[in-house]
């Protein structure tokens, strides 16, 4: 598993460029200060640009619900054979996780 660049994650906003639709996922360097993921403004739409800008709180809090789910699943009888919808929430997430850190 490949880590990714630690959170939070900000936008440099269309306002700082003169394209609109340019962004720049920017992040806190422990020793360079801020910095951004990528070397030149992207052109993204808005929702995108703030999708990304949330993917580490995203993934964390993920994470945190699949943990949940796992510790207290079996406590309501769910398991990995239910299909049932909490079932079906946690496999999801289960596979969002794994794409979000590379290992699915």
């Amino acid at each position: 598993m490949s880590a990714h660049t630690p959170g939070p994650w900000t936008l440099r906003t269309p306002e700082h460029f003169a394209v609109r639709h340019h962004y720049q996922v920017m992040f806190q360097h422990p020793t360079c200060g801020e910095m951004s993921l990528h070397p030149e403004p992207v052109t993204m739409t808005d929702a995108d640009a703030r999708l990304i800008a949330a993917a580490p709180e995203l993934l964390a809090a993920l994470a945190a619900l699949a943990a949940i789910v796992k510790e207290i699943g079996p406590q309501f009888g769910i398991n990995d054979d239910d299909t049932g919808t909490l079932h079906t929430v946690a496999r999801i997430a289960r596979a969002a996780i794994a794409k979000a850190t590379g290992e699915s």
